[in-house]
């Protein structure tokens, strides 16, 4: 597994007005804070990182002492894969285009939104890990047997609610790719809602995005009698057996997306109402009355977007509208905000209407197509002439679509 540490660093900014501001890096944290009250102050998320170590590793064995070290680094987060055209100690951003992403035996989980069992303590790592892994053997047979081994790390709100919060470390027989484990994630989340019957995830699958961010360090505690585990006791291995997740596992497939030119030709077509209706006042709220310090506030602006194009409420209104608002909760980064929203609100209509021949459909010849001996049924003696567009909708038994 390519694991590549950044680091805080120093840097100049610039804000919405054309203005210089200086980060410095002894300032920075990449972690939360619990204060005296309890009250947990969220990581910081600067711009710019220093480029530290990429290391390699097969084996669970392997990764928990550097695990260990990258915990007590309060300025320090990984990603998984390797930065492009640049060197350690380059100031660097961490986004999808600089990063490759490279194939792993070793697999990353983030559990957050599980009920800790009844009579399960809420720093038992080992027990809350073993649970865990039954589920996934339970949603995946297949893939999860039901004695892998692992390593389970208590994330920063470990230890004080009655929900398991975890980063949970398992070795594969085969490399994967990130698309890979985000598509079978997926499904596992599919099967856990189905099977019993909740509208949670069992697993974050944002974890494998391109160049996303494991959160590695070990929480700070302004009191350190505080903290519900020792360090450590924070990381904690258990011996077992590999997944067996195959490497022709089918990857995550990208909804269509949408063209520079296709987003400037909405915005010079489209003007859109500036009355907002009930839904689009709700999502507008949301972003309105969000915690500064509260992680999230990107996809409530991008859910703010969607509903905008949905109710074809004026987009260049609701960026007026929310750019102050964004700028003083995430200073900086609002352009990025807007941009993402946009762009993933068209490319959700053009998905909606895109009709595509099913990849496991594609290279079929038509000629070879039996329809069978029912006269409702197609059979294709002959192909269809050249430069022609032929219309085909299908039917069930039912006279169903």
């Amino acid at each position: 597994m390519a694991l590549t540490t950044l680091e805080a660093v120093s840097y100049r900014d610039k804000d919405t007005h054309g203005d210089y501001f200086d980060i410095e890096a002894e300032n920075i944290r990449l972690t939360k804070v619990i204060a005296k009250d309890g009250t947990k102050h969220p990581s910081n998320y600067p711009k710019f990182f220093k480029l530290g170590d990429t290391k390699d590793f097969n084996s669970l064995e392997e990764l928990r002492p550097h695990l260990i070290k990258l915990g007590k680094n309060h300025q320090a987060l990984a990603i998984r894969g390797t930065f492009k055209n640049a060197r350690k100690g380059d100031k660097v951003r961490r986004i999808a285009e600089n990063v490759e992403n490279v194939k792993s035996k070793i697999i990353a989980i983030d559990i957050d939104d599980i009920k800790l069992p009844s009579g399960m303590s809420s720093t038992d790592l080992k027990a809350q890990g073993e649970y865990v892994c039954n589920l996934l053997h339970k949603c995946s047979p297949d893939n999860f047997p039901d004695d892998m081994g692992f390593i389970a790390q208590g994330s920063s709100g470990a230890g004080f609610s009655d929900e398991i919060k975890l980063h949970l470390w398992i070795k594969n027989w085969d490399e994967l790719s990130q698309a890979q484990l985000r598509n079978l994630f997926y499904r596992v989340n599919s099967v856990y809602k189905k099977e019993y019957e909740t509208n949670l995830n069992l697993v974050d699958t944002s974890l494998y995005h391109s160049a996303q961010a494991h959160y590695t360090a070990y929480p700070l505690f302004e009191d350190e009698r505080m903290n519900p585990f020792t360090p450590e006791g924070r990381t904690v291995y258990v011996y077992g057996n590999d997944s067996y997740i195959s490497v022709d596992y089918p990857e995550y497939v990208k909804p269509v997306k949408l063209t520079m030119k296709e987003t400037h030709e909405f915005h010079d077509s489209v003007n859109g109402s500036k009355i907002m209706s009930l839904f689009m006042e709700k999502a507008y709220l949301e972003v309105v009355n969000w915690e500064t310090e509260k992680r999230g506030l990107r996809l409530k602006v991008i859910a703010c977007f969607h509903q905008a194009v949905q109710s074809q409420y004026c987009t260049r209104e609701l960026i007026r509208l929310l750019r102050p608002v964004v700028e003083e909760k995430r200073p900086g980064q609002s352009d990025d905000y807007f941009e993402q929203g946009i762009v993933a609100a068209l490319g959700n209509i053009k998905g909606i209407s895109h009709r595509d021949v099913p990849l496991e459909c594609k290279g079929i010849p038509l000629a070879n197509i039996d329809g069978g001996d029912d006269e409702k049924y197609l059979r294709f003696t002959k192909l269809f002439p050249e430069n022609s567009v032929t219309f085909l909708k299908s039917y069930s038994r039912d006279g169903e679509n």
